[in-house]
């Protein structure tokens, strides 16, 4: 649950400016032993504040980061790859700059379900290589027919505005949900497009992610979870021939497929445990088993 609060005593903490009326702070405390070892970095922090500037115009601002809490780290927030931009609009048309999304990692969070991105079981790593990344730059979005397009100018490599293009689309369409999105990354071959799509059938919730890449790679990842009283229960199954795995020496277009598990059980309304599983099948490197648990507060 969001708490809100007064601008002038989280100003003196985030240095947000006083005429931003109001400001909100939100985030998770995520504690978990992922493979026998306590991990604690998947736990954020988020800053919003908005301003009603009149005219039917306003503005605001995001931050976002990442907290550790292990012994190593001195409980440290850190830049996490996590959004942090201001932006102003009417409504119908919203410019943001800033270090930005992009549109996958929108398209990824539309579809995905309770699986989520937090746990050894994240399904994410079944996306193309690259097509989550974040950047510095200046975004257009805009509400055009049943949906919202969003045109963004990012830094490439030489740090040059505009050199990677980003372009992404989203709709309710009764029921379903889906997105498209298109990545002009520099390079040769780079060039990446993504279709999601999400529905609730009953109590069950589907979601899945297709790419692809003009160097002929290709990845999907399909996810279902359903709500049994206090008790969610997710699956997922995925593959990608574009991942990179350092640790394993494993460089680009080697091949990744696997499922995941979560179960997750609401002790409260802001506080859960969940036990998680991910079986992965990798070039190099086949039948590795993860398993993480913990206990999750929102807050």
């Amino acid at each position: 649950m969001k708490k809100t609060i007064i601008a002038a005593s989280i100003a003196a903490v985030v240095a947000a400016p006083a005429a931003f009326a109001d400001v909100s702070i939100s985030g998770k405390v995520l504690a978990e032993i992922e493979d026998g070892k306590f991990e604690t970095d998947h736990s954020t922090i988020m800053l919003k504040g908005s301003e009603d500037m009149g005219n039917g115009m306003s503005a605001s601002f995001v931050y976002e980061g990442k907290l550790s809490f292990d012994a190593n780290s001195g409980g440290e927030l850190t830049h996490g790859s996590k959004q942090k931009a201001v932006m102003i609009g009417n409504g119908d048309v919203t410019v943001a700059a800033g270090f930005l999304y992009g549109p996958t990692k929108a398209l990824y969070g539309f579809s995905k379900t309770a699986i989520g991105e937090d746990t050894v079981a994240d399904n994410s790593k079944f996306l193309l290589d690259g097509s989550e990344a974040s950047a510095d730059g200046v975004a257009v979005m805009a509400n055009v027919g049943p949906g919202k397009l969003t045109v963004a100018m990012v830094e490439g490599a030489d740090e040059t505005l505009g050199a990677s293009k980003l372009y992404g689309y989203t709709a309710s369409l009764g029921s379903v949900n889906v997105g498209l999105a298109y990545q002009d990354f520099e390079g040769d071959d780079n060039n990446t497009t993504s279709v999601a799509a999400n529905t609730k059938v009953g109590d069950i919730t589907l979601g899945g992610i297709y790419q692809t890449r003009e160097g002929g790679d290709k990845a999907y990842n399909v996810a279902a979870s359903t709500t049994m009283g206090a008790n969610t229960i997710a699956a997922s199954y995925g593959n990608t021939d574009n991942f990179a795995d350092s640790t394993a020496g494993i460089g680009t277009n080697g091949e990744m497929k696997g499922w995941s598990a979560k179960v997750t059980h609401a002790m409260s309304k802001q506080t859960s445990v969940f036990v998680a599983l991910q079986d992965t099948d990798q070039a190099g490197r086949t039948g590795d088993m993860h398993s993480s648990f913990g206990v999750q507060h929102n807050f």
